[in-house]
């Protein structure tokens, strides 16, 4: 799973989909997250869908977002993430953030799938949705 990096983000194909961003070590293991009903053990922060852009945009204007450093503002999890300072505390100092993704021609209903799948298991949102 690659990090979430101008590099590994250039690598993505210009298509429609949905991607996942999680939370881990440097070591690429998976920093578990309390879930409402149960401890998310797979690190997953958010699950977003390309609407109007592709893949790599949407990706790019996440890790844009979530670094204070770039003062930009067109994701709201990647916003969520840089704002607030609990969940950064939360996940460690040495935490990295990681992405996958899925090509997909109906990225809206894969979403709803996804999320939905979530909630029937940890009783909630990932932490940087919604």
């Amino acid at each position: 799973m690659p990090i979430l990096n101008q590099g590994e983000i250039n690598q993505i194909p210009q298509l429609i989909g949905i991607y996942r961003i999680y939370a881990k070590t440097h070591n690429n293991v998976p920093i578990p997250i309390t879930r409402f009903c149960d401890t998310d053990e797979s690190g997953l922060l958010y699950i977003g869908r390309t609407t109007g852009q592709n893949l790599r945009t949407r990706l790019y204007q996440f890790y844009a977002s979530s670094n204070v450093e770039m003062l930009t503002h067109n994701h709201s999890g990647g916003l969520k993430y840089c704002n607030n300072p609990i969940i950064r505390e939360t996940l460690g100092q040495n935490h990295l953030l990681y992405f996958d993704y899925e090509l997909n021609e109906n990225p809206a209903d894969r979403e709803a799938q996804l999320l939905q799948e979530y909630i029937n298991e940890y009783g909630e949102y990932p932490p940087l949705n919604k």
